[in-house]
């Protein structure tokens, strides 16, 4: 058999120090029709990391 890969554990699946791209954010809230300004401010008052805000 060949060498696999060890499987995915949890600690390989944490999202919450990669920064979601602000353009993602304004995208998605524009699309369920919410305002992007306010739906990027939400996320950094909750703690998101956001990248690419100039």
């Amino acid at each position: 058999m060949t060498d696999l890969p060890e499987p995915l554990t949890p600690e390989d699946c944490d999202m919450r120090n990669i920064p979601m791209p602000a353009e993602l954010i304004r995208a998605l809230a524009a699309d369920a029709g919410i305002d992007p300004e306010w739906a990027i401010q939400f996320a950094i008052e909750n703690g998101m990391s956001i990248g690419g805000l100039n």
